[in-house]
């Protein structure tokens, strides 16, 4: 049963929006690719592909969960930094 579930949203969830992934019973936030080096920097200093998986800042270390927008929650896909603090960091629109 889990192959099957696990195949279902493999399959439907890149269709919805592309931004999540089922793993163990949870709905994740898919991270924007990079390129390996990239990746593996941002990966040791920010931390920022697991905070993006586990929805956290890699700022505050909050849950990143609410956007007001598809702009901000495309921002956070990129760069793993929560609403709040993208508000701090960039300004309120």
């Amino acid at each position: 049963m889990e192959v099957l579930q696990n195949a279902l949203f493999a399959t439907v969830l890149p269709l919805i929006d592309n931004c999540s992934k089922f793993e163990h019973g949870a709905i994740m936030t898919i991270p924007t690719t990079k390129h390996p080096v990239i990746e593996n920097f941002l990966e040791k200093t920010f931390g920022r592909t697991t905070a993006i998986e586990g929805d956290t800042c890699v700022f505050c270390h909050k849950e990143a969960t609410e956007f007001r927008n598809e702009i901000s929650r495309k921002e956070y896909k990129i760069s793993g930094i929560c609403q709040a603090c993208q508000d701090e960091t960039f300004g309120v629109d």
